[in-house]
């Protein structure tokens, strides 16, 4: 067993290597390590958006559409279930955004009040 002290050293190095913020509803808001800075924003306690920016110059844009959660509003049960898809956006070179956005579904997979998905999508079935 090793000794507390080397234990608790390299917990440290390990926590060290980022750095996260915190706004006053103790969501993170942004989080910075060497290579990466991502910044998020939220809409009550659903994430709308992951902004990501690259030491490299590039970066990465995650948006998040959220619909009715397991209580049947936006955000009753904290958008539990809500998340209908997302949408990414990069760019390859600096200052030239491409888009990479799937076409979002019609509508959301069955569900039952829980949340898990009971009937079959695609070629797998879930119940």
């Amino acid at each position: 067993m090793k000794p507390w002290n080397e234990i608790h050293k390299a917990a440290t190095a390990f926590s060290k290597r980022w750095k996260d913020a915190y706004d006053a509803k103790s969501r993170r808001v942004r989080k910075v390590t060497p290579d990466v800075t991502t910044t998020f924003f939220f809409n009550y306690w659903n994430i709308i958006e992951e902004r990501v920016a690259y030491t490299n110059g590039t970066s990465t844009t995650i948006r998040y559409h959220w619909g009715k959660d397991l209580s049947g509003t936006l955000h009753g049960a904290g958008g539990v279930g809500g998340l209908l898809y997302l949408t990414v956006s990069n760019s390859s070179t600096p200052n030239s955004p491409t888009p990479n956005s799937p076409t979002p579904p019609s509508s959301s997979p069955p569900q039952d009040k829980r949340g898990n998905a009971d009937k079959e999508i695609g070629n797998a079935s879930l119940a």
